[in-house]
Protein backbone atom coordinates (compact mmCIF):
# COMPACT_ATOMS: atom_id res chain seq x y z
CA UNK A 1 0.00 0.00 0.00
CA UNK A 2 2.70 2.11 1.08
CA UNK A 3 4.51 1.44 -2.71
CA UNK A 4 1.44 2.82 -3.95
CA UNK A 5 1.58 6.08 -2.41
CA UNK A 6 5.15 6.84 -3.26
CA UNK A 7 4.13 6.00 -7.02
CA UNK A 8 1.24 8.05 -7.17
CA UNK A 9 3.27 10.34 -5.43
CA UNK A 10 5.93 10.38 -8.35
CA UNK A 11 3.67 10.72 -10.75
CA UNK A 12 1.87 13.64 -9.99
CA UNK A 13 5.48 15.17 -9.58
CA UNK A 14 6.73 14.43 -12.58
CA UNK A 15 3.39 15.04 -14.40
CA UNK A 16 3.42 18.38 -12.75
CA UNK A 17 6.76 18.85 -14.09
CA UNK A 18 6.28 18.18 -17.51
CA UNK A 19 2.69 20.29 -17.47
CA UNK A 20 4.74 23.18 -16.21
CA UNK A 21 7.47 23.11 -18.91
CA UNK A 22 5.85 23.34 -22.65
CA UNK A 23 6.49 20.90 -24.69
CA UNK A 24 9.89 21.14 -27.04
CA UNK A 25 12.43 19.41 -28.05
CA UNK A 26 15.90 20.98 -28.01
CA UNK A 27 16.08 21.09 -32.01
CA UNK A 28 12.95 23.37 -31.89
CA UNK A 29 14.74 26.06 -29.67
CA UNK A 30 16.75 28.51 -32.63
CA UNK A 31 19.15 31.50 -31.66
CA UNK A 32 18.02 34.46 -33.51
CA UNK A 33 20.66 35.78 -36.03
CA UNK A 34 23.08 38.90 -35.56
CA UNK A 35 20.87 41.59 -36.86
CA UNK A 36 17.11 40.12 -36.55
CA UNK A 37 14.66 42.42 -34.99
CA UNK A 38 14.17 39.57 -33.21
CA UNK A 39 17.78 39.38 -31.60
CA UNK A 40 17.54 43.33 -31.16
CA UNK A 41 14.34 43.39 -29.47
CA UNK A 42 15.26 40.66 -26.61
CA UNK A 43 18.74 42.64 -26.27
CA UNK A 44 16.76 46.13 -25.93
CA UNK A 45 14.65 44.76 -23.10
CA UNK A 46 17.74 43.26 -21.09
CA UNK A 47 19.42 46.48 -22.01
CA UNK A 48 16.92 48.99 -20.57
CA UNK A 49 16.34 46.59 -17.71
CA UNK A 50 20.13 47.24 -16.52
CA UNK A 51 19.43 50.95 -17.59
CA UNK A 52 16.89 51.00 -15.27
CA UNK A 53 18.74 49.06 -12.28
CA UNK A 54 22.21 50.56 -12.55
CA UNK A 55 22.13 53.76 -14.80
CA UNK A 56 24.51 51.89 -17.05
CA UNK A 57 24.24 51.77 -21.26
CA UNK A 58 25.67 48.84 -22.34
CA UNK A 59 26.11 46.22 -25.13
CA UNK A 60 26.34 42.67 -24.94
CA UNK A 61 28.69 40.07 -26.56
CA UNK A 62 26.15 37.14 -26.51
CA UNK A 63 27.32 33.78 -24.96
CA UNK A 64 24.04 31.85 -25.07
CA UNK A 65 20.83 32.89 -26.48
CA UNK A 66 17.86 30.23 -27.30
CA UNK A 67 14.15 31.28 -28.19
CA UNK A 68 11.24 29.10 -28.72
CA UNK A 69 7.47 30.19 -29.09
CA UNK A 70 8.00 33.72 -27.04
CA UNK A 71 10.18 32.57 -24.54
CA UNK A 72 13.86 33.49 -24.72
CA UNK A 73 16.97 32.32 -22.30
CA UNK A 74 20.20 34.71 -22.37
CA UNK A 75 23.57 34.41 -20.94
CA UNK A 76 25.76 37.52 -21.90
CA UNK A 77 28.43 39.30 -21.41
CA UNK A 78 28.04 43.24 -20.50
CA UNK A 79 30.50 45.89 -21.70
CA UNK A 80 30.24 49.76 -21.40
CA UNK A 81 28.36 51.34 -24.62
CA UNK A 82 30.92 53.97 -24.24
CA UNK A 83 34.19 52.63 -23.41
CA UNK A 84 36.20 49.61 -21.99
CA UNK A 85 34.67 48.76 -19.06
CA UNK A 86 33.15 45.03 -18.83
CA UNK A 87 30.48 44.26 -16.59
CA UNK A 88 29.68 40.68 -14.76
CA UNK A 89 27.76 37.70 -16.74
CA UNK A 90 24.22 38.84 -17.27
CA UNK A 91 22.08 35.83 -17.34
CA UNK A 92 17.48 36.44 -18.23
CA UNK A 93 14.99 34.82 -18.42
CA UNK A 94 12.57 36.82 -20.78
CA UNK A 95 9.27 35.93 -22.32
CA UNK A 96 7.29 38.08 -25.10
CA UNK A 97 3.81 39.73 -23.57
CA UNK A 98 1.28 41.76 -25.87
CA UNK A 99 4.05 42.15 -28.27
CA UNK A 100 6.83 43.20 -26.25
CA UNK A 101 9.66 41.33 -24.25
CA UNK A 102 10.12 41.42 -20.96
CA UNK A 103 12.70 40.31 -17.66
CA UNK A 104 10.77 37.90 -15.93
CA UNK A 105 14.17 36.84 -14.03
CA UNK A 106 17.86 37.60 -13.63
CA UNK A 107 19.14 35.05 -11.68
CA UNK A 108 21.63 35.95 -8.98
CA UNK A 109 25.35 34.25 -8.77
CA UNK A 110 26.28 33.58 -5.11
CA UNK A 111 27.78 30.64 -4.03
CA UNK A 112 25.74 28.43 -1.68
CA UNK A 113 22.59 30.49 -2.29
CA UNK A 114 19.40 27.90 -3.40
CA UNK A 115 17.72 30.55 -5.27
CA UNK A 116 20.81 31.27 -7.44
CA UNK A 117 21.99 29.89 -10.78
CA UNK A 118 24.60 27.85 -9.21
CA UNK A 119 21.76 25.96 -6.74
CA UNK A 120 21.28 22.37 -8.24
CA UNK A 121 17.48 22.39 -8.72
CA UNK A 122 18.11 25.97 -10.00
CA UNK A 123 15.99 24.95 -13.49
CA UNK A 124 13.71 23.13 -11.93
CA UNK A 125 12.72 25.74 -9.53
CA UNK A 126 12.77 28.40 -12.49
CA UNK A 127 10.62 25.42 -14.53
CA UNK A 128 8.14 25.16 -11.55
CA UNK A 129 7.99 29.24 -11.19
CA UNK A 130 7.14 30.01 -14.94
CA UNK A 131 4.04 27.53 -15.82
CA UNK A 132 4.95 27.26 -19.90
CA UNK A 133 8.81 27.88 -19.79
CA UNK A 134 9.70 25.56 -22.77
CA UNK A 135 12.61 23.34 -21.20
CA UNK A 136 14.45 23.54 -24.07
CA UNK A 137 15.90 26.92 -24.48
CA UNK A 138 17.66 25.97 -20.51
CA UNK A 139 21.24 25.18 -20.54
CA UNK A 140 20.73 22.01 -18.60
CA UNK A 141 21.69 19.18 -20.90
Amino acid sequence: MQTKSLLAVLILVLSTLIIHAQDCAEKDAYTPARGTDERKAILDALREKMYKIHQIKVNFVVNYMKVYDGWAWLHTHPKDANGPNRYEDILALIHKEEGAWIILEIPCGEEDNPDCITSENYYQGLISRHPGLPACILPIN
